[in-house]
């Protein structure tokens, strides 16, 4: 199946080789690199790429970059233009522009500073600061002798603008980003034997933007190392011949992002011991390896120094590794960050970024990577994903990552390409984390299985040689891991013939199979909307009735018109909460509809019945559990769902209550006079699928219940209620939801203390004081080490292998399931200090890749689970 493989990497996940180029770098990187330049800066909104740029601006951002700024500050008072007035914020700009030939006017003594540029007019303004406006004239003057010569110099390169429009900021900066190292035009001889050549030709010094204005020195180095985004290297070539030789260590310029590996040579342009560009011509491969010395076995061991040669899933060429005189392999080769040659892995299916030189390996870091999974949310902070069966894993090497590395569909990106609907793997030794993802899905009709393939359409895509396979035969369900060798029922062989969609993994195999109708619909209500780091698809947070979860839909072009508006973050200022406020009257309800790719692709009004309600009617004579919703003329089913968008501070706050955990009131509590419902009316009968409640509320769970929770603090004060001086402990206790402070005489504290988990009923007779009444009756002391916890605490060797519905299977015993309480379950991550524990608060979702785990029960239920990595 390899020849396939290959074939589907070719065409639409690796590029296989990549070659640094200079200036194809982000946005992000451009402005970064353009700031620190001082060429071209932003403002309190960021640099707003996608805004026009005026001529007067334009002006002042080539001046920048020719380096006489200050010049142009010198005291200009008037220019050449009538438009231009004395008090005019680029009068000097627009004047030492003008007078180097870089400007001309629009004529009729004109300007128009306060204009958009245009695209051509951006691009004829650098050709005439380069010195090439000769060459332009030449070939057919303005605008298309310009546009020649711009493209010939590879000004024009991934700047993406149009002849005729407004040119972008973001274009502009790309246009002067891959101007700087662009050889200058220089003049030769003088009077009537004035010629003009390129800089660097006929013996003639080269000059550039950077070195030659922007006083940049530029070197050749060979890599000795790279940390943390410091370059030490080795000076191989210098103007200054004194120079070579030299150890150096240079800082990256802030934002100019790169990965450099040992050995590596490099051009660099320096200042102040800080690099602002470098360029290298050595090749660079991101694949994965497929064989090693000819062999396919993912089980074979090999040491690092007898790897003759490598496959890679990319191509069918062998890639022999450099050798010494004797011809004994001798590139320097790292496994997982290391340089221990003498233990012999498994290598087939690693993750390798080898650098080449006339087509041999000549250094090569090879990562085994851990199993990631689905990405479902991406924000500056965090990253959720799906792994296998449990869903909302985060991922927690994120938060001690120093260093992030990101590989999309084989291509070096930033960490803010990452997006929801992304199958993705990763490798992290704490300081550094390396992300390698696709975004590649193949959809169709399944049309064959095999144990080692399945036909989708007219296409056989491969199965996962490296990882288990798991499938979704129902949407809104949990993925199921897939036997390949079961015996009996098979499930994919259910779905054959069925819509489906496939994840294709950086291998170019599948991970993870799902059925794939059409068209799905579904209410709900909008929290909010993003594009952050996201590329060019927009986002709504949405908060799913039928699911009871928020989640994140991509939403299809031109589908967010009329009555859900976006609203775009201002960039500059991102935190946690990446999504801003949906722009929607919560009291308004949608129906969604969804594409084959998961995409929101129609928003409507939904047929939602305001009411006004004050009780619930338990009946039973429809032949199964009902409410009847007073005030209306509706009533309920007991699958109905019951859904609070107000929370009791009456922020926006969506959960569900089902007929279960209603059946009690014979009134909605806390549910005051001007509260209202809305429920949704089918066409066939007069009865409800969902009941909305749009009021503040209290609470919906019976009095008298158990709680549980964690003692975060627990401090001494003194209380001087009636003149009396008692001396009084506050206890801080964290529970799933809520952050309690309870108060407790001296005498009825019973050694309550720091890192003690604690049962408890809340709203009861037992410890009283000053009216608040709390009673404990079990705790559990986790402060000292968990060799020495004691019952009720047991430890599981192992993680999670899965979680189905309210039942936890453990991969030491993955037959035996228990059951979580999933309305109080808390999660704590266990690390250590000495004899000090330090716990931090994780999601049920965090505990799947545990080393041990350590879990407390209620009954029958576990309340409690702490997990150390």
């Amino acid at each position: 199946m390899k020849n396939f493989s290959k074939l589907l990497v070719l065409f639409i996940l690796f590029v296989g080789i990549i070659s640094y180029n200079a200036f194809a770098d982000s946005y992000q990187e451009v402005f970064a690199r353009l700031n620190a330049l001082g060429i071209m800066t932003g403002d309190i909104d960021g640099f707003r790429e996608n805004d026009p740029i005026k001529r007067s601006e334009f002006a002042a951002v080539i001046v920048r970059a020719l380096g006489i700024e200050d010049v142009a500050k010198a005291g200009f008072e008037q220019t050449e233009f009538k438009d231009v007035p004395s008090d005019h914020w680029a009068v000097g700009y627009i004047a030492i522009a003008y007078h180097n030939g870089i400007v001309n006017g629009i004529g009729d003594g004109m300007f128009a500073p306060d204009e958009d540029v245009t695209y051509e007019q951006a691009v004829k303004m650098i050709v005439c600061a380069l010195g090439y406006e000769p060459a332009a004239i030449g070939m057919g003057g303005y605008p298309s002798g310009y546009l020649a010569v711009a493209a010939d110099k590879r000004i024009t390169n991934n700047a993406g603008g149009f002849y005729g429009k407004a040119a972008s900021r973001g274009t502009v900066a790309i246009l002067i980003d891959n101007s700087l190292d662009v050889p200058l035009m220089i003049q030769s001889g003088y009077g009537d034997e004035i010629t003009f050549i390129k800089s660097g030709l006929n013996g003639t010094e080269e000059k550039t933007l950077l070195g030659s204005r922007l006083n940049l020195k530029k070197y050749r180095i060979t890599v000795l190392s790279f940390k943390k985004g410091i370059i030490t290297g080795k000076i191989i070539k210098a103007d200054d011949s004194n120079e070579i030789g030299e150890i150096v260590t240079y800082d990256l310029a802030e934002g100019v992002s790169r990965v450099v590996k040992e050995n590596e040579t490099l051009t660099v342009w320096v200042r102040e011991e800080t690099i602002f560009n470098f360029e290298t011509k050595t090749e660079s491969i991101y694949d994965f390896v497929y064989s090693v010395n000819g062999s396919e076995d993912a089980s074979a061991l090999f040491n690092a120094n007898s790897i003759e040669h490598i496959s890679f899933y990319s191509d069918d060429l062998l890639y022999y590794v450099k050798t010494d005189s004797t011809g004994k392999p001798n590139a320097p080769i790292k496994i997982n960050g290391s340089h221990n040659i003498d233990t012999a892995r498994p290598l087939v299916g690693c993750l390798a970024m080898a650098m080449l030189e006339d087509d041999r390996i000549i250094s090569m870091d090879l990562y085994d990577l851990e199993e990631g999974g689905i990405i479902k949310q991406v924000t500056p902070n965090s990253l959720i994903y799906d792994f296998k069966s449990i869903k909302n894993v985060s991922l927690l090497e994120l938060e001690e990552a120093k260093n992030i590395l990101v590989i999309v569909n084989g291509e070096l990106l930033d960490y803010t390409d990452l997006y929801p609907d992304m199958v993705f793997d990763y490798w992290s030794d704490g300081d550094n984390l390396i992300i390698v993802a696709s975004d590649i899905k193949v959809s169709g009709v399944l049309d064959g299985v095999s144990s080692e393939d399945v036909v989708i359409g007219d296409r056989v895509c491969e199965l996962s040689r490296v990882f288990d396979i798991y499938y979704l035969q129902e949407a809104g369900g949990s993925y199921q891991r897939y036997d390949r060798n079961i015996i009996g029922k098979d499930p994919l062989v259910e779905m054959l013939s069925s819509q489906i969609q496939a994840y294709i993994d950086s291998r170019g195999e599948i991970r993870y199979l799902k059925a794939n109708p059409q068209n799905t619909e579904f209410y709900g209500i909008v929290l909010g909307a993003s594009d952050i780091g996201l590329g060019n698809n927009r986002l709504l947070k949405i908060y799913n009735f039928e699911k009871d979860e928020q989640i994140v839909y991509k939403v299809r072009e031109k589908r967010l018109e009329g009555n859900v508006s976006f609203e775009q973050i201002d960039k500059s200022d991102v935190n946690d909460n990446d999504y801003t406020e949906g722009k929607v009257d919560i009291q308004n309800i949608f129906k969604f509809t969804t594409n084959e790719k998961g995409e929101i692709d129609s928003i409507n009004a939904a047929e939602f019945v305001n009411s006004t309600a004050y009780s619930v009617d338990f009946i039973y004579d429809f032949g199964e559990p009902a409410v009847t919703l007073s005030g209306t003329k509706t009533f309920v089913y007991g699958d109905f769902k019951f859904i609070s968008l107000l929370d009791k501070n009456g922020e926006l706050n969506p959960s569900q209550l089902s007929y279960n955990q209603l059946k009690g009131f014979s009134t909605i509590p806390g549910m005051p006079e001007d509260g209202r419902l809305m429920t949704h009316i089918t066409k066939d009968r007069p009865d409800s699928k969902y009941a909305v409640l749009m009021t503040p509320f209290t609470y919906f769970m019976k009095n008298n219940s158990t709680q549980c929770g964690f003692v975060t603090k627990v401090s001494k004060t003194i209380s001087d209620s009636d003149e009396v001086y008692d001396e009084v402990y506050k206890v801080d206790v964290q529970t799933k939801s809520d952050l309690n402070t309870y108060k407790f005489d001296a005498d009825k504290l019973n050694g309550l203390k720091k890192d003690m988990f604690v049962f408890f009923y809340d709203k009861t007779t037992g410890y009283d004081y000053m009216g608040q009444s709390v009673r404990i009756y079990n705790q559990i002391d986790l402060s000292d080490t968990p060799d020495n916890w004691v019952e009720p605490v047991r430890a599981v060797n192992g993680s999670i292998y899965e979680i189905e519905g309210s039942t936890v299977y453990f991969t030491d015993n993955p037959e035996n399931g228990f059951k979580i309480a999933v309305e109080h379950i808390m999660v704590y991550e266990v690390s250590r200090a000495g004899n000090q524990n330090k716990f931090a608060l994780r999601s049920l979702a965090d505990a799947v890749r545990a080393n041990t785990i350590w879990y407390v029960m209620d009954g029958t239920r576990i309340v409690l689970m702490l997990f150390e990595r």
